[in-house]
């Protein structure tokens, strides 16, 4: 799940080995909130970020104990953006907050679809996929009108890796339902626009804590459009 025109000779083992394609990864710098010793990592053929893998399920453990390990590739910027002050919540329109992102440039709808009001009140609703990109299309909020269902790149970029349980900053999207307190399998989930060119999946944003990953569109998942 990457452009190996740029990224030339981008090792994966998926071919010759069907079991890479869930273990084989490349490591961030991130700790995973809710265990210091696990970091978060891309895997490398499914385009998901997860804090762990495997056919027999394993954490990515710093140590790698007992397992290979994951692929490194670095980078460097000059960019210090204070990522911790990049959210700005407005005053709510008729009871629809909106956020914006200084760093993105994007609008948010502050509430998940079902929910309203400044603390965004009310159960978020579940919706398949195909509904979830009708209901951005034609939803009017905050005084705008040309919202959208995010890509995977978009709603994965409000997810918080700091926090867990719920991964999102909720002092600016107060209401963000997780698994726990709601205890439908797929509650916290949200999905994207990004959909797979096989099998009828589409990928989403987990904000229970933190991944990402894709599932059948006929399935339901939250929704919060971006502007």
């Amino acid at each position: 799940a990457i452009d190996r025109s740029v990224f030339v000779n981008s090792p994966s083992r998926f071919q010759q080995i069907y079991d890479m394609w869930w273990i084989e990864c490349v490591w961030s710098a991130t700790d995973y909130a809710g265990d210091s010793s696990v970091a978060w990592a891309l895997m490398v053929n499914s385009g998901d970020i997860s804090e762990g893998s495997g056919l027999e399920y394993h954490s990515h453990d710093k140590d790698a104990v007992g397992w290979d390990g994951c692929y490194a590739r670095c980078v460097r910027r000059s960019d210090t953006t204070d990522t911790h002050s990049r959210f700005v919540a407005a005053e709510p329109v008729s009871g629809e907050p909106i956020v914006g992102d200084r760093v993105t440039g994007l609008i948010w709808q502050g509430c998940s679809a079902g929910q309203s009001g400044a603390d965004c009140s009310g159960d978020a609703e579940f919706i398949d996929w195909a509904s979830a990109l009708a209901y951005c299309q034609s939803l009017t909020w905050g005084g705008y009108n040309d919202w959208r269902l995010p890509n995977i790149r978009e709603i994965s970029s409000i997810i918080d890796g700091s926090r867990t349980l719920p991964a999102i900053n909720t002092g600016v999207f107060p209401g963000t339902p997780y698994y726990g307190p709601v205890t439908n399998n797929n509650a916290g989930q949200y999905w994207s626009s990004t959909a797979r060119s096989y099998n009828s999946f589409a990928l989403y944003a987990d904000f229970t804590f933190g991944f990402t990953h894709f599932y059948e569109q006929p399935e339901g998942r939250h929704v919060r459009c971006v502007h």
